[in-house]
């Protein structure tokens, strides 16, 4: 998977939880970077986290960026 500096939306990203807006990902890095990241951003309010791994596969740390976006207060994983 080639990684991108700019952001993306994702049909696999639930709604911001704070404003209903829809979120959007960048991903940076790539398999033979050192570290890779993925930031997801709210279009709306502006609220973002950020992932960071050394030692993990690009598809690991999206696939956990996206679980720890859609997770809200109340769901049991």
């Amino acid at each position: 998977m080639e990684w991108n500096n700019y952001y993306q939306t994702s049909d696999e990203l639930k709604d911001c939880p704070f404003c209903g807006f829809t979120p959007e990902y960048a991903c940076t890095g790539n398999s033979q970077s050192k570290s890779r990241s993925v930031q997801v951003k709210c279009q709306g309010c502006q609220v973002q986290f950020k992932i960071a791994a050394i030692r993990q596969d690009n598809e690991w740390l999206l696939n956990i960026a996206k679980k720890k976006w859609n997770r809200r207060v109340g769901e049991i994983d």
